[in-house]
């Protein structure tokens, strides 16, 4: 949730923002003399009763620059399935009745994540448009489905993103060295007896 927007006369903010809200009417009416409103809207929680922002730390951004389409996609394909339908109830403009249905359909295989994917599809389009929907879509069937078609229609900056956050090593792989060499010089596995097979 965002802190408090003012607009002119206005002001609107979560309902944790009250405070802040009425000190800002007192110093209005103070020194303006002028009347002004505030509005306050509930604050979104998950079932936990966690909020949502960036002070909780679990926020994403409207901006591509600051949270990417793939992690925009995925942070709702995440969700629990309470807060999944909490959520298309919230942000979709979707009937009642056809979020009902879809939760249903959800819960007789949750493990295909229905009412998750049908919210990060609808929130990624309208915030990234039809191409930010493509580019995630494409950048999970690379990372979780190994597709390597995915993979090339990606571009550097889309691949780096996927591992945003990760340890990155460089190396300079030598002529002759092999996967599991380089791989043990980059520090993927404490030993080779622990490595992936």
């Amino acid at each position: 949730m965002i802190g408090c927007i003012c607009l002119k006369h206005i002001t609107i903010g979560g309902s944790d923002q009250m405070g802040n809200m009425m000190s800002g009417f007192d110093l209005i009416s103070k020194i303006y003399q002028k009347r002004v409103y505030g509005l306050t809207l509930p604050l979104i929680t998950s079932e936990m009763g966690d909020k949502f922002g960036k002070s909780a730390g679990n926020a994403v951004w409207l901006s591509p620059n600051k949270t990417s389409p793939f992690t925009f996609y995925q942070f709702w394909v995440r969700m629990s399935d309470a807060d999944a339908e909490k959520m298309l109830k919230l942000f979709t403009f979707d009937s009642l009745n056809s979020i009902k249905d879809l939760v249903q359909r959800h819960k007789q295989k949750p493990e295909e994540r229905l009412a998750q994917k049908k919210l990060a599809e609808y929130l990624t389009t309208l915030v990234h448009g039809a191409e930010g929907l493509q580019k995630a879509h494409l950048a999970t069937q690379a990372l979780y489905k190994g597709s390597t078609n995915a993979i090339n229609s990606l571009s550097v900056d889309e691949i780096k993103s996927l591992f945003e956050g990760a340890t990155v090593v460089e190396i300079m792989p030598e002529p002759g060295q092999d996967v599991l060499n380089v791989a043990m010089e980059a520090g993927c596995f404490p030993t080779k007896s622990k490595r992936l097979k």
